[in-house]
């Protein structure tokens, strides 16, 4: 249940809308195996919903809220599946040394076993595509390759540096890791290893930022072929693909590692070979806020546009001839099979209980700040209108054109729904910092926190308002963007009419004094000290709390907010009750960084929407 400390501003009573109201379900692949897929329906109702799906008869079927089990042999022990989910690895640890036995399954899930003549701790194994070798990273810093067929190990090579983002290739003869960017290396480390030749390549990049690249789900691919290697960079300014043909690397020809694929500065994010041989991958190739699948042809090295309106999260799955990923068109995401035989694309035909739709919204590009813009229901052009300005957090986040790639942002599209229903314009807006623009458009916060961030903000309304009839005006955001909603309304008083700040910064030096291994610090060249103070000054909301007199304020926290402790909201609270400086502070119970209780999130729409003048008795979710 929610709390609320109450300053000067009387909270009119409000009543509940009903249960499902700003309930969003999100699907999601849950297990597969052969062309059998479970499909797993969340974030509506305190239980997830079930569905067994087979991608060949193009059926699906509801299996209620008990958790299924696709491998009913593996559940509750530590394991490791192929690619195809034909084979599995499995770990017992019934005495000293961990006994390793694969698993190959039939059509039923169940299967014959072999115990393998391994017994050295790993962080985790991985099949070639192939299923002719194990890739076993051991917790003694070395990869070890296991023949399947032989039961021996081949040969193990040592772990140099950071090693995420392993990827073997498809027949067992390359592994790749990654070694993310740190503050005190300021570079980050490629490895690629022919394991045939026992060569070892290994390439840097500068990054004086925090590793963006680190933050996606995938960085190396190779061709089923085992001709060409992949990996996606940044170096260019912009996060694309480059490609090394793996059978010219170190010779006279001097190849070397990573040739750009693709020219234009567009951003690709996940990345995978179909079972036709065409590598497919999920890039905003139109407009930063448009993903889009699109198909390489390795044949005539040709780009082709396949589908709009994909999600780029979770990464894309190839299930057989199909890749499987998240899409909204307005409506709730849901998962959809790309044919990579027939080149089609539809939703599975997952069985549904209601819908939940988002108005069509008109992207909007002002100067390279892109947003998207909707506007209420029988909008008039003569008459005011509140707006709200939605900050997403992150900051290295994006918005987005339909419900966004992550469920935690899907709810608060609903919100934002519902506030639009209520009489109010919605901007959702990407300000520096945010994803998909580049690596200077994310990197550009560096020393210019409250500064480039509040500019993109106020650029933004003021060309709005020249076109609009716009009245009051509130910027909201949860995290990063309810630290920004309020240091906007703190820098441009006469602008905006007040802040809702959703488990926001609002301190960064105490922040950042009380973490110091906190990644924001980048931003500040450090931790607080006299050598950056005009950085974090620059970024403060507390020196510029006189500029929050009469406006209309709104804290929110969760009280287990895990990544952003509630005293930040608590102290600025504090601080405005001893300027007599109205606000609202509303702590909900039970809940983290993120607000997943659909009755509080009625009640965060329930104190918005009534912010405006004339606007009091309105309620959200009726």
């Amino acid at each position: 249940m929610p709390r609320y400390f109450i300053f000067i501003i009387c909270l009119f009573a409000s009543f509940p809308a009903p249960a499902g109201a700003f309930e969003v379900p999100y699907q999601r692949i849950f297990q597969h195996r052969g062309s059998t897929v479970m499909v797993e329906t969340y974030g509506a109702g305190e239980s997830s919903r079930y569905a067994q799906c087979d991608l060949d008869l193009w059926t699906c079927q509801d299996k209620g809220t008990s958790t299924p089990e696709l491998f009913p042999g593996l559940t509750e022990r530590r394991y490791y599946l192929s690619d195809d989910r034909t084979l599995a690895v499995v770990v017992d640890g019934g005495g000293p040394l961990p006994i390793y036995t694969v698993h190959a399954f039939d059509a039923t899930g169940v299967g014959t076993q072999t115990v393998l003549d391994f017994t050295e701790p790993v962080r985790k194994a991985i099949f070639s595509a192939d299923n002719t070798r194990i890739l076993f990273v051991t917790t003694g810093g070395e990869f070890v390759v296991f023949s399947v067929k032989d039961n021996v190990a081949e040969r193990s090579v040592p772990i140099n540096g950071g090693s995420s983002f392993i990827r073997f290739s498809p027949k067992g003869n390359y592994v790749a890791y990654y070694g993310a960017s740190t503050a005190s290396t300021k570079e980050r480390t490629y490895t690629l290893v022919d394991i045939t030749r026992n060569v070892t390549h290994t390439w840097k990049e500068k990054n004086d930022y925090w590793d963006l690249l680190s933050e996606e789900e995938k960085i190396f691919d190779f061709s089923p072929d085992e001709r060409h290697f992949l990996h996606l960079s940044d170096r260019d300014g912009v996060q694309t693909l480059y490609a090394t043909r793996l059978w010219l690397l170190g010779k006279a020809t001097g190849e070397r590692l990573g040739k750009r694929m693709f020219p234009s500065n567009f951003t690709v994010n996940n990345f995978l070979y179909g079972a036709d041989g065409s590598l497919y991958f999920i890039a905003n190739r139109k407009n930063p806020l448009m993903w889009s699948v699109y198909r390489y042809d390795p044949a005539d090295q040709l780009v082709r546009w396949v589908v709009d309106d994909a999600l780029y999260y979770p990464p894309p799955v190839r299930i057989g001839n199909d890749i499987v990923f998240l899409r909204s068109q307005g409506d709730v995401p849901a998962l959809h099979a790309l044919r990579t035989d027939t080149r089609t694309v539809a939703p599975l035909p997952v069985p549904t209980n209601g819908s939940f739709s988002l108005a069509a919204g008109t992207v909007k590009n002002f100067s390279g700040r892109y947003g998207v813009l909707y506007t209420p229901d029988g909008y008039d052009a003569k008459k005011s209108y509140p707006l709200i300005v939605w900050l997403h957090g992150g900051p290295n986040r994006q918005t987005s054109t339909s419900f966004h790639s992550y469920h935690s942002y899907g709810t608060y599209d609903a919100v934002l729904e519902h506030l639009r229903k209520s009489g109010f314009i919605v901007l959702k807006l990407d300000y520096r910092g945010s994803y998909g623009y580049g690596t200077k458009f994310s990197t550009d916060l560096k020393g210019n926190v409250g500064n480039l961030d509040v500019k993109d903000v106020a650029d933004a309304v003021t060309a709005l308002k020249k076109t609009m009839p716009i009245g009051e005006v509130y910027p909201m955001g949860n995290s990063y963007g309810g630290y920004l909603a309020l240091r906007a309304l703190a820098g441009k008083p006469a602008l905006f009419t007040g802040a809702i700040s959703i488990n926001g910064v609002t301190d960064w030096w105490t922040l950042i004094r009380d973490i110091p291994s906190s990644i924001f610090k980048i931003h500040f060249n450090g931790v607080p000290s006299t050598k950056n103070k005009t950085l974090y000054d620059q970024a403060s909301i507390f020196l510029r709390l006189n500029n929050l007199k009469d406006k209309k304020i709104v804290l929110v926290s969760g009280e287990d907010d895990s990544t952003i402790p509630p005293r930040q909201t608590a102290m600025l609270y504090d601080a405005l009750l001893e300027k007599g400086i109205a606000a609202t502070n509303v702590s909900y119970e039970k809940e983290d960084h993120v607000l997943t209780d659909s009755a509080h999130l009625i009640d965060l729409c329930n104190q918005v929407v009534k912010l405006p003048k004339g606007y009091e008795t309105k309620m959200c979710g009726k």
